[in-house]
């Protein structure tokens, strides 16, 4: 019993959270800031609502500020010759789906949904879209109105009109630049 490990936990809230010695607080910072490089809030917050140590807060500023992969900006490579993304959200569920297409025109974009969203999910009463020109096209119209989904459009120049999937898109670019395209 000589070995014995004790473990020390802030019981005040209602999750336990263990107390981080000094020598593995970086380690954890790491495990979790590494799932997506979120920024400093986000990093606190997924670090506070887990462990505990007396200077988190300055050791997580100072740790994600030195963060090599998060200083890093500039567009990415084409993968696989994939140079668009095509996002959807379920607002009921909301399940994101992130599709790969290779350009954005009106039919890249309706044989992606339909291969990739309706084939899996069903067809949906209602699609929200931006102003892009590729869901204004007749195609789309056509498409809509063959399947009989309704169609919202958001405010031009005003994103948070479809917060959800601007939410997404934040999310998606900090994890996608974090990573290495070597």
């Amino acid at each position: 019993m000589g070995n014995a490990l004790e473990i020390f936990c802030d019981v005040s809230r209602e999750k336990v959270r263990p107390y981080v010695p000094e020598e593995l607080r970086f380690e954890v910072f790491h495990s979790l800031h590494n799932l997506s490089h979120p920024g400093i809030r986000a990093t606190k917050r997924l670090t506070q609502d887990r462990f505990i140590w007396s200077s988190m807060l300055k050791d997580i500023a100072k740790w994600t500020r030195c963060c090599i992969p998060c200083q890093r900006f500039g567009p990415l490579p084409p993968s696989d010759g994939f140079t668009f993304l095509l996002t959807c959200i379920d607002r009921y569920t909301r399940w994101p789906e992130v599709i790969p297409v290779s350009d954005f025109s009106a039919e890249a974009v309706a044989k992606s949904f339909i291969a990739n969203w309706i084939s899996c999910f069903g067809v949906p009463a209602i699609i929200t879209t931006d102003q892009g020109g590729q869901f204004q096209s007749r195609l789309i119209y056509s498409l809509k109105q063959m399947l009989g989904i309704q169609r919202i459009r958001t405010t031009s120049y005003h994103p948070s009109s479809n917060g959800m999937v601007e939410r997404l898109h934040r999310t998606l670019k900090q994890a996608i630049r974090c990573h290495d395209t070597k």
